[in-house]
């Protein structure tokens, strides 16, 4: 099955909680998004990726982003160990999400620099996908396959 959305990615947005520091002492950058996926209402998404990409923000992280962030949508950790390949993990009440999540993944790290693959495997809870983000006639779409 292949799945396309279009993933919007606010510009100039920035909070005074952006970056902020973990319960860990990790400090995060904050990766917003919005997923549309084939005419489905969107999915807001905030994405928190460890600035030196070497820690996965733990459960008390992503509950305290729920509580510093007005309107967050889902919450969830952002780690890309490699080029190609990245973790995405988050709360219970968010697994429905887990596909929206991948979208958005590997359209942060392609859209930030971080990762330039073609193809981005990624892990969401334990499941994992295949996603092609691309920039095409000024917007963020990726396909899952």
């Amino acid at each position: 099955m292949t799945r396309t959305a279009r993933v919007d990615l606010p510009t100039g947005i920035r909070t005074a909680v952006e970056p902020f520091s973990l319960a860990s002492g990790v400090t995060v950058q904050v990766c917003r998004t919005s997923v549309q996926a084939d005419g489905e209402p969107s999915t807001l998404i905030t994405l928190l990726l460890d600035v030196r990409g070497l820690a996965m923000p733990t459960d008390a992280d992503l509950e305290k982003a729920l509580t510093l962030t007005p309107s967050p949508g889902t919450v969830a950790g952002l780690l890309s160990p490699g080029s190609g390949s990245a973790s995405v993990t988050t709360l219970p009440q968010f697994v429905n999400a887990s596909e929206d999540l991948a979208l958005a993944a590997a359209v942060c790290l392609a859209s930030w620099g971080w990762d330039e693959s073609e193809r981005i495997r990624v892990a969401v809870n334990g499941r994992e996908w295949n996603v092609t983000p691309r920039f095409h006639s000024g917007a963020w779409m990726a396909n899952i396959v």
